[in-house]
């Protein structure tokens, strides 16, 4: 029998209320929850699952490791009204509700993600039916207005986002691996010291040892040991808390 994994206390009252907005928004709207302690299988709830074919147990994207770690989300209750793509090439309006404690430290989040990609063909069609030929002279008396499908108004200077919705965590390792990868000159097993200690620094800044098992996945990548990538990452890290004072 598969043991159940600890929940949250402050994240239990909110399983009914992930299904609750999935039933009030529709089938077209995926609605999770996420426990951040897990970000390698950080969903912990899931409804209208097949808008990204995630399911529980699924890990965090990258985007939601980049709000677990930037401080610039520190004092956010949320983001809102981003765009994402699926990759069989949905479009999705999404936002993320932060869950904090009484000491304000990330615990959970919601994250709502609409499927506005039929929207979006119909607004297309829409301007493109209602459209003046620009020598006719007819107006409807306001003009149409021509942003495009994927400007994003999150009300707070947040850029549009790329996201990757992995289903499972073997998927962010090979993504990240081969974007790494694709970004050196040599193979990972012929990195010098220095070469591995910036390879740590950049994957660190992505948020990838923030999942359970990262280092022995890098050690095994790279043909190092776990110590070396251990003792990389403890130097990475005192660095940039010397240069936050």
């Amino acid at each position: 029998m598969k043991k159940e994994r600890p929940v949250h206390p402050l994240l239990l009252p909110y399983f009914p209320i992930v299904k609750g907005l999935a039933k009030i928004l529709g089938p077209n709207c995926e609605v999770l929850l996420h426990d951040v302690s897990t970000p390698e299988s950080s969903v912990i709830a899931c409804e209208n699952a097949d808008i990204s074919g995630r399911s529980v147990g699924a890990p965090m994207t990258a985007f939601g490791r980049q709000l677990l770690s930037s401080k610039e989300y520190a004092d956010r209750d949320g983001i809102y009204n981003y765009y994402s793509r699926t990759d069989d090439g949905k479009l999705l309006k999404c936002s993320a509700i932060f869950i904090r404690d009484n000491e304000r430290k990330f615990v959970g989040m919601i994250c709502v993600n609409m499927d506005v990609t039929h929207m979006v063909q119909a607004k297309g069609f829409l301007e493109a039916f209602l459209g003046a030929d620009e020598h006719s002279g007819a107006s409807l008396g306001a003009e149409v207005p021509q942003s495009p499908p994927c400007a994003a108004d999150t009300g707070n200077g947040v850029p549009i986002q790329t996201e990757i919705f992995y289903k499972e965590l073997g998927d962010v390792w090979e993504h990240l691996l081969h974007e790494l990868k694709g970004s050196l000159p040599t193979s990972l097993d012929r990195l010098t010291s220095e070469e591995t200690r910036t390879v740590v620094g950049k994957l660190e800044e992505q948020g990838f040892f923030m999942m359970k098992g990262a280092v022995n996945v890098l050690a095994r990548e790279i043909g190092k040991s776990p110590c070396t990538i251990y003792n990389h990452l403890r130097q990475h890290r005192k660095q940039k808390a010397s240069e936050q004072r």
